[in-house]
């Protein structure tokens, strides 16, 4: 993760405050009479969940220069009032880190020498510290006075700081210190593999050798393991978090042994949706979880690679249960399967593999069966493929699963709201109050209830014992300041070679159509919040999942996810080394399109279009969104002199729209060197209905297009006639090509609009742009009567292009046999009606 500073001085200010010394905080009314100063606390306290220790000191230390230190801690700034060493508490707060971190400095004893070390200068120890005793005793002052006026704040009971005059307070209000904490990592060691199979073997390893740590944390370990017995959640324990933090140390050196958690998740991808892809996780908070440490295919989790010995035990069994979760996965992880769930089964016993309807193989022998609900599965099984009772642990209290935004906030979108989980037998409360449905252990916020705001949430267990979260949700996604760049080991998609030197465009006049936002708009959202990193294929397509009707095809979310492309919002990136494939979220530019003409790519979250719309405005440049069809990425126009200076004032890149150039196909197409050496037949194309299908050989003399499958490389495609033969690894040239070679429409023309002739094909992408710019309507999806197409626009001097480039591949409506889609479609337009998207 790259650290940017998470919180300005004054937030981290607030937080602290908050966390620590009000009593409507975690520690309620409770005298403080020590300060957990440990990352783990600092983490909690300004709402970090997906930050490292390291990242979290390294961003608290960001707020903090030697001059500020110096004069603070000196006692030189002020006179130490009161409400002075209030707003100065985050100072305090290190005063205690100095003594509590084995994180970022070496273990000398000299305070001055690690307050040094941390600033991570090269100026050195600190020198004056006098001051850090007296202002501690202003705060302690200043919250007794408050508290007894009846305001919300803890009471100081101050330590003897003995024979340290000027930092006794900090080093004795500290806990657990550098000593502690070294006392438990040692114990943590010397447990062996075993304890770590589940929480509770690591508690009760460790209960059996707490006479190694100090009485005080024996005292908290013993308290610890009677809420984890009574079914209570553990979360809130700061010895939990200290464990936790802990283990994250020594996994730095023996990663293998002390992942406490895991989670392996499927999810089948491709056009044909047959391409399992697995991706595992393990760490020792569950925030790490949601950062695979793997991803392949599931022939590689038995290639010795590390598996956490109870998922390795489940497969070694022969059987393996996933659940449905969010995004169109299947996942397993250390948890009991929540209640009511549908999951599939895979596995390669035939006793087993018999009773599927519809199995999928995925790897030697291993099929994966249709879905089911979770008692018809455990019935199949015989209730193998899930854990023993004993390992399962479901008294966790956290947020997950939403969208997480910086600083602990997360995205307030339909869909994408996250879930609260909470122990099964707990009541929980959430103020102001909330909509919400909860089962089980799962608490769901409504699709209606998605707002911004803060909220409170709390959780009363049986045995009486209460937690709190605070909960922040923000409807739109903050301004993006990095963006991806490809990794060394990708490389582009190709689809067509542009001979450049290409013309300018002169494409039309942007037009406002439609209602946006819309449905779709979420989604676009949720993508812009992940500009961050490269993103694997199943994220992506996991969150334009989340906003598709169910009773749409599973193709749509291909076909949306092309769309994306071809509106500049994503990059697709290839692996070099083997079939993964990535993508990455695209910063906005500015295209010319004609003389006083443009229209936006990339990726336009809500926040982007405020900006371009208020600079628009400002420079008297119109802004037109063309959101005709609700579930296409709409077309951002925009019309004006000073189109130049907007991309300036919003810092956009600017170019201008160029027509490819191209050769008549075949010559336009990328040469291919693979030669098909491993890599064996999976299925056969069928023009009708426009899918890749798994049947014996078509006739010879037939044109045929094979997908040929290899366990490690990208699919390659293969079209046979007589003597000759084409490869390809891109399925968008594979079908252009077989199309023109049957001379069969892959797509119709209607008019000026291009309409795909099936359920399976785009144009290659250069064209798409092209076609996107010199018309500015839409390229997407087209639905009518629940049946979807993909349409382009055109012109009939691009249209004549096209064919001469691609031959019969796109035809005339008069020329060809047109699916029931486009027909219907075509005699809506006609009509003059727009067709329901929504049937």
């Amino acid at each position: 993760m790259i650290v940017s500073t998470p919180f300005t001085s004054e937030e981290w200010e607030k937080s602290l405050q908050n966390h620590y010394l009000r009593s409507d905080g975690p520690y309620g009314s409770a005298p403080l009479t020590t300060l957990d100063a440990t990352p783990a606390e600092l983490r909690l306290a300004a709402g970090l969940d997906e930050y490292s220790d390291e990242e979290v000191i390294k961003a608290f230390l960001s707020i903090f220069t030697r001059d500020n230190v110096h004069r603070v801690f000196s006692g030189t700034e002020s006179s130490g009032g009161g409400f002075y060493a209030f707003r100065r508490f985050h100072y305090l707060v290190l005063s205690c880190l100095v003594e509590a971190t084995i994180i970022g400095v070496s273990d000398h004893h000299n305070f001055r020498v690690r307050l040094g070390e941390l600033l991570n200068d090269g100026l050195g120890p600190q020198g004056n510290v006098s001051g850090i005793n007296g202002l501690w005793k202003a705060l302690a002052y200043h919250l007794n006075a408050q508290a007894s006026l009846g305001e919300a704040y803890r009471t100081v009971e101050l330590p003897v700081p003995r024979y340290r005059t000027h930092i006794g307070y900090a080093v004795e209000l500290a806990y657990p210190s550098r000593k502690d904490l070294n006392c438990l990592k040692k114990s943590l060691q010397s447990l062996q593999n075993k304890a770590f199979n589940s929480r509770g073997s690591l508690i009760n390893h460790l209960f059996e050798t707490r006479h190694n740590l100090p009485a005080r944390m024996q005292d908290e370990l013993l308290s610890l393991r009677r809420s984890y017995l009574a079914g209570d959640s553990i979360e809130q324990y700061a010895l939990w978090r200290q464990i936790e933090s802990m283990l994250d140390v020594i996994a730095r050196d023996e990663p293998s042994c002390k992942a406490l958690l895991w989670q392996i998740s499927l999810r089948f991808v491709g056009w044909d949706g047959d391409e399992a892809i697995i991706t595992l996780s393990y760490g020792n908070r569950r925030a790490e979880l949601e950062s695979p440490q793997w991803e392949g295919d599931f022939a590689e989790l038995f290639s010795g690679r590390y598996c956490p010995t109870p998922l390795r035990q489940l497969i070694d069994s022969g059987v393996l249960v996933l659940y449905e979760s969010r995004g169109g996965h299947w996942s397993q992880d250390d948890r009991r399967i929540p209640e009511n769930s549908q999951v599939i089964v895979l596995s390669h016993i035939s006793e087993i593999t018999q009773n599927f309807n519809d199995p999928i193989t995925i790897h030697d022998g291993w099929k994966a069966s249709e879905p089911m609900p979770l008692e018809v599965a455990l019935e199949i099984t015989s209730y193998k493929g899930v854990l023993p009772s004993k390992q399962q642990n479901v008294t966790e209290f956290r947020i997950e699963e939403g969208l997480p935004l910086m600083r602990g906030v997360w995205l307030a979108r339909p869909g994408y709201q996250p879930v609260i989980r909470i122990p099964e037998k707990a009541d929980v409360d959430i103020q102001p109050p909330l909509a919400y449905e909860r089962c089980g252990g799962s608490v769901w916020i409504k699709d209606t209830a998605c707002a911004e705001g803060q909220w409170r949430i709390t959780v009363s267990q049986p045995s009486g014992a209460a937690s709190t979260l605070d909960m922040k949700l923000k409807s739109n996604a903050p301004l993006a300041t990095q963006w991806a760049q490809r990794l060394a080991n990708y490389e582009p998609a190709i689809e067509l070679r542009d001979k450049g030197n290409g013309s300018l465009i002169d494409g039309a006049h942007p037009t406002t159509a439609g209602i946006y936002p819309n449905r779709l708009s979420d989604a676009l959202e949720a993508l812009y919040a992940r500009v961050g990193g490269t993103r694997p294929e199943k994220e992506i397509v996991g969150l334009i999942h989340r906003v598709l009707p169910d009773e749409l095809k599973q193709h749509l979310v291909w076909d949306l996810l092309r769309s994306l492309q071809e509106a500049g919002w994503l990059e697709l990136d290839l692996n070099r080394k083997w079939r993964g494939r990535a993508w990455r979220v695209l910063p906005p530019r500015i295209v010319q399109t004609g003389q006083s003409s443009a229209i936006v790519e990339g990726a336009l979250g809500a926040s982007e279009l405020s900006c371009l719309q208020a600079e628009a405005k400002r420079l008297s440049v119109e802004v037109h969104i063309n959101a005709e069809r609700p579930w296409a990425p709409p077309v951002f126009g925009l019309i004006g002199e000073a189109l130049k200076q907007l991309a300036e004032a919003l810092g956009w890149e600017n170019e201008n729209a160029l027509q490819p150039n191209i050769n008549k196909a075949p010559a336009c197409w990328p040469q291919e060197k693979r030669e098909g050496v491993g890599y064996e037949s999976f299925a056969i194309w069928k023009p009708d209905p426009g899918l890749f299908v798994r049947q014996a050989r078509q006739q010879q003399g037939k044109i045929t297009l094979d997908r040929m499958v290899h366990e490690k490389d990208r699919d390659l495609f293969v079209i046979k006639d007589g003597e000759s033969t084409f490869k390809t690894t891109q399925r968008v040239v594979a079908l252009m090509e077989y199309a023109r070679l049957t001379k069969s429409s892959l797509f119709i023309k209607d008019r000026t609009m291009l309409v795909r002739n099936g359920c399976g094909g785009h144009l290659p992408l250069n064209v798409a742009i092209w076609l996107r710019r010199l018309t500015g309507v839409q390229t997407g999806l087209g639905l009518t009567q629940s049946k979807q197409t993909y349409l382009y626009g055109g012109t009939e001097a691009a249209i004549e292009i096209m064919q001469r480039a691609f031959g019969m591949a796109i035809q005339s409506s008069a020329n060809t046999s047109t699916s029931l889609t486009v027909m219907q479609f075509a005699a809506q337009r006609r009509r003059g009606l727009r067709p329901n998207y929504y049937q």
